[in-house]
Formats: structure tokens, sequence, C-alpha cells
């Protein structure tokens, strides 16, 4: 009997052995569906950050070449760029897209890529497409550390002539507007005892004043201390300085903007510091030396209002005027 029940089951086997590769060749299909929607789904999400990568450095790269007043060849920047970080194996990519909208000042690139698939072909879909957009803007800096710690009243810039040889004198007795609206030309900011600038001034904020007790007086940290003088550092470099707006004369002075200010020499007592050979670096000696030049002159910045752009990576600029000093930012514009 029990031989009778193990041969019927064998029969019964055998019977069913070809519905096995019926029922594997049926879940096939859901099986390269599935694989098609892992693998060939990541594969476009893979490309789609690639072309955001790529998007993202063409955006700032051509709003910083129009921050700098000369856009340049966008095409051909926004190709090199989404060139560059396409690295997805399968994509070929389209020639990308520029719009430039200058009196917006921002810059907008769309990136595009026909990726191939690798198991979607099996359900007639052999390719999709791809894009990605990044916008980025350009404006005013809103946010700056003053290395020169000295401020200029707006109405003072506003008659300073862009690229011309100036001269800051934050130590001059000098006003900007007439009676009861008067107020300093430029002034000199507080910087505490250890360090000769001030960071993290910000559009809006409040500037607190350092009022010298004579026109050779300046910050504690600033001051000459023999043949060492920390504002002498930044002979040949640029720095931003506040723009002040201040209603009356005892009003609080509050940060309008900034400008990029080109230093080509700083003196004091007409000492000058600008110090580029040996030369003059023994010129400067002697003059050091024998200290005869006149003491009462103070701190004096010779140089010019420039152009600086700088990128931001806040994720969108505060709003600020744009007096030359200029950020860069991505925006979800």
């Amino acid at each position: 009997m029990r031989r009778l029940t193990f041969r019927s089951w064998r029969e019964r086997a055998r019977d069913e052995r070809g519905a096995v590769g019926v029922m594997v060749a049926l879940m096939m299909v859901p099986l390269l569906g599935c694989a098609a929607i892992a693998i060939d789904v990541s594969a476009l999400r893979s490309e789609q950050q690639q072309l955001r990568n790529g998007a993202d450095a063409a955006a700032l790269a051509i709003a910083t070449d129009c921050a700098w007043n000369d856009c340049g060849d966008t095409a051909a920047t926004a190709g090199s760029l989404v060139t560059r970080n396409s690295g997805q194996v399968g994509a070929t990519l389209a020639t990308p897209s520029v719009a430039v909208d200058l009196p917006g000042k921002a810059v907008s690139v769309t990136a595009r890529a026909a990726q191939r698939h690798w198991f979607a072909p099996v359900l007639g879909h052999d390719s999709s497409t791809v894009s990605a957009t990044s916008t980025a803007a350009w404006g005013g800096i809103s946010r700056a550390t003053a290395d020169m710690p000295v401020a200029i009243s707006r109405c003072h810039y506003e008659k300073l002539a862009r690229g011309a040889a100036i001269t800051l004198y934050p130590g001059e007795a000098g006003v900007c507007g007439t009676g009861s609206s008067a107020v300093p030309a430029l002034i000199w900011l507080n910087t505490g005892t250890t360090a000769c600038k001030v960071s993290n001034v910000a559009v809006g904020a409040t500037l607190s004043r350092y009022v010298p007790t004579s026109r050779t007086d300046m910050p504690t940290a600033c001051r000459p201390s023999g043949m060492s003088f920390p504002l002498s550092n930044m002979v040949g470099k640029q720095v931003h300085i506040p723009v002040f707006d201040q209603a009356t004369a005892t009003s609080a002075p509050t940060v309008y903007g900034f400008v990029a200010f080109d230093v080509d020499d700083v003196k004091v007592n007409e000492r000058s510091f600008k110090v580029t050979n040996w030369w003059q670096l023994i010129l400067w000696i002697i003059a050091w030396w024998f200290d005869r030049l006149p003491e009462d002159h103070g701190f004096k910045a010779i140089g010019s209002i420039g152009t600086s752009v700088v990128l931001s990576d806040a994720p969108v600029q505060n709003p600020a005027p744009d007096l030359g000093a200029r950020a860069v930012f991505l925006t979800e514009r």
C-alpha cells in the first residue's frame, strides 16, 4: 500500500514538472519590471543629480562673470561645466539652455540628458530624458568684515568717483550735508582691544562709532607701535567698507551697504607704509628713525573704489544695494 502511494506521488510530480517552467516564465516580466524600477530609476536619479551639479556650477560661473560686468560666452561656459559634471554611464547630454536676466540680475541654466535604460527596454522603454534647472543671482553684499574699521557716509560716497584715486581720512572733522542734517563724512568703528577690524557687519545694523579725541587718535587695536602698524597689512589688498545712513548728527549710523576699496597706500602722519622694495624699506626706516614728519595728520587710506565679487553660501541673499561690492548666490527663483 505504501509503495503504491509513493509511485503515485512521483507520477504526479513528473506530470507537474513543466508547470514550474511556465510559472518562472510568467514571473520574469514582473521581475524585470522590478529590476527596471530599482536600477533604471536609480540611474535616472543619479544622472539628474549630476545635471543639478553641472547646472549649479554653470549658473554660478555665468552669474560671476555678469557680476564683473561681462557675461561672456554664456553657452560655452554652461556647456563646459555641465559636461564636466556629467559622469553617468549611458547618458547623452543635450546642449544646455541659458537665460540671462540683466535687469533682474539673475541667470538660469537648464541641463538635459537622455539616459539609456538597462532593463526597461524589455518593457519597450529604451531611454528617458531628465533635466535640472538652477538659478543664480548677484547683488550687493549684505554682510562683511570691516578689515579696515572705517565707514563712509552715504552722502559722501555719492560724491566719490568710481575708479579715481581718493583719500579716506576718518580723523578729519569733515561733514556731509548742512544744518541739522550734517553728518560726518567718515567715521572710525569700535574694534575692541584685540584686533583692528570689525566682524560680521550687516546691512541694517547699527554701527558702534569710535569718537577720536584728536585728529591722530584711532581705535586702540589699530594704533602704530614702534615700526609696527596693523593697518599696513591692507596695502595692496581690497577691503569692504560699510556705507552708513544717518538722519541727523546725533542719530545712530546704520549700515546702508558696502563698497569695495582697493588700498594703494596707508599713511600715519604722512609716513607711508607702502614698502615694495629694499630701497623703499631703507627710506622708511630712515624716516622712522629721525621721526621728523608732522605729528598731527593722523591716518589716511589712499586708493580707489572698485568692484568685488564673492560667492555666498547663503541660499537666499538678504536685499542690499549694489555699490560695487557684490555677492553671487544660488536662489530658488
